[in-house]
């Protein structure tokens, strides 16, 4: 059931970029981080079923996420790429001209984690929410070494929360450090990786313990602490996130539409920035204001199909190449296929 978690995950940070929000409450915020708790889980269960170990374990790990991530990442960016080239136009992230420094930048994809430190760098990004890729990517960096060290997962997941209080009582950026930096959502993700393994077996005592120093933590910031309202809407997000991928871990079973759901909330995400854009763009050429909710409500109908299409055309053909290189792997580890 992750697959339509995923869709609908991807279509509330959609709707929230499109201009939808429930009495000020924007649910994208609150959905990625539920997103984060889920990449937590998920990339637990692939280490260790697939890639558990260092060196060439953890570089085969390396491949397939590029795998995963960069086909229809290249593609929309490109995509973005021809469209500011062509119109010239200027939009909300596409303030600057395009060069080659900045079109490495978004091309690398990390830096874009770190636009609050380097403005020019929120002035050229051809997929916006590609700052929150850019976050999960170092996250996978270091995950084979967090499950792998004995303890080093629970004493990160300490260190980060603490860091994340921290943040809450806005002795910190809270913006950047409950958010969108790893040093404060790295036991957000870690959740997730602790869920995974109370699902299937570690039902130690202090794996419980420490689920729920961070549920109380977040719900003591949520109650007491008056902060920004984004830090609101990450509590919120993992006050929901937790129990919701703790029940849906409990379904084994994978049906045709949630596979197919899963498969395009990945294009979803990045399509929707470029459907606003380009809708503006033929908005203002037809001198047509249309109101929020129908031009939210084409948005996601339009970042459907293209993420459909992408699927497809970019990353179905990879599929097959991230299966064989998890059953070489799994094979050399004696595993099987």
């Amino acid at each position: 059931m992750f697959g339509s978690l995923r869709f609908i995950l991807a279509g509330f940070v959609a709707a929230g970029h499109a201009g939808f929000s429930f009495g000020g409450w924007n649910p994208g915020i609150s959905a990625v981080t539920i997103f984060y708790i889920l990449s937590g889980y998920v990339m637990t269960h692939t280490i260790k079923n697939h890639f558990y170990g260092l060196g060439k374990q953890q570089v085969a790990f390396y491949k397939d996420r590029i795998l995963r991530l960069f086909p229809q990442y290249l593609g929309y960016m490109l995509l973005a790429a021809l469209f500011v080239t062509v119109t010239s136009r200027k939009e909300p992230f596409l303030t600057d001209e395009m060069n080659v420094s900045n079109f490495l930048i978004n091309l690398l994809v990390i830096p874009l984690n770190y636009f609050q430190f380097n403005k020019s760098i929120e002035q050229f990004m051809l997929i916006p929410p590609a700052w929150s890729l850019g976050l999960e990517m170092q996250f996978y960096l270091i995950l084979p070494f967090v499950l792998l060290v004995k303890r080093l997962r629970l004493w990160t997941l300490i260190l980060s929360l603490a860091i994340f209080t921290v943040a809450s009582f806005n002795l910190l950026d809270s913006d950047a450090y409950t958010f969108r930096l790893l040093p404060g959502t790295l036991f957000i993700f870690l959740t997730g990786s602790l869920i995974y393994d109370v699902v299937h077996g570690r039902n130690d005592l202090r794996v419980w313990l420490w689920i729920l120093c961070g549920y109380v933590v977040i719900v003591a910031g949520f109650i007491f602490v008056p902060g920004k309202r984004v830090m609101h809407e990450v509590y919120i997000g993992y006050l929901l996130g937790v129990p919701i991928v703790l029940w849906l871990s409990l379904f084994n079973a994978r049906n045709h539409m949630d596979v197919l759901l899963g498969s395009i909330s990945y294009g979803l995400f990045l399509s929707h920035f470029f459907v606003i854009w380009f809708g503006h763009y033929c908005l203002d050429r037809i001198q047509y204001v249309p109101s929020e909710v129908l031009f939210g409500g084409v948005v996601l109908a339009v970042s459907v199909v293209m993420a459909y299409l992408s699927y497809l055309l970019l990353e179905r053909p990879i599929v097959s190449l991230r299966l064989r290189l998890r059953s070489s792997n799994a094979c050399r580890n004696g595993k099987g296929a």
